[in-house]
């Protein structure tokens, strides 16, 4: 299916194009984001042996999300939407996502394939909301990419 298969290259992207950013965690480390499929991980259950992680222990990420595929006669198109997360206590916090998402931004603009299966269409979208649950800062990418058309297949039946 398309949009599994946009969904997979585009981490596979990601996690190439992220390998040698850092960013601050939670801790103040400097640490690559993390990409998720979809959504963040799920919460452990506390427990004795698996203490609650917080919601800040996932800063910083970026999701991944195929959420929509379009077949029309002359063209096939998957949209996928990234979502960005960072974490910063200073007063200019939102640079850093800012920083993140204008990075990968650069780098699909530049490079317009992905995985040598999907090609990049215009508008790309870039959001940063208004309403910023501070220290955590957050933003929308949505890309539109073109997929191999499927062609109609004629059989004779006997």
């Amino acid at each position: 299916m398309t949009l599994a298969i946009a969904t997979y290259l585009m981490k596979d992207f990601l996690e190439v194009e992220t390998e040698k950013v850092r960013l601050r965690d939670s801790a103040n480390k400097l640490v690559p984001p993390r990409i998720h499929i979809w959504d963040l991980p799920p919460k452990t259950a506390p427990n004795q042996q698996n203490p609650p992680k917080s919601q800040e222990s996932d800063f910083p990420f970026i999701i991944v999300r195929a959420d929509e595929g379009v077949d029309e006669e002359n063209e096939s198109t998957v949209q996928v939407k990234l979502f960005f997360g960072t974490v910063s206590r200073d007063e200019e916090g939102v640079i850093d996502v800012v920083n993140l998402i204008e990075g990968i931004r650069q780098t699909v603009l530049k490079s317009r394939i992905l995985g040598g299966k999907l090609r990049l269409k215009f508008p790309l979208k870039v959001k940063v909301y208004e309403d910023q649950p501070n220290p955590h800062w957050v933003a929308e990418m949505t890309t539109l990419w073109e997929a191999p058309r499927i062609f109609q297949e004629v059989r004779d039946h006997v």
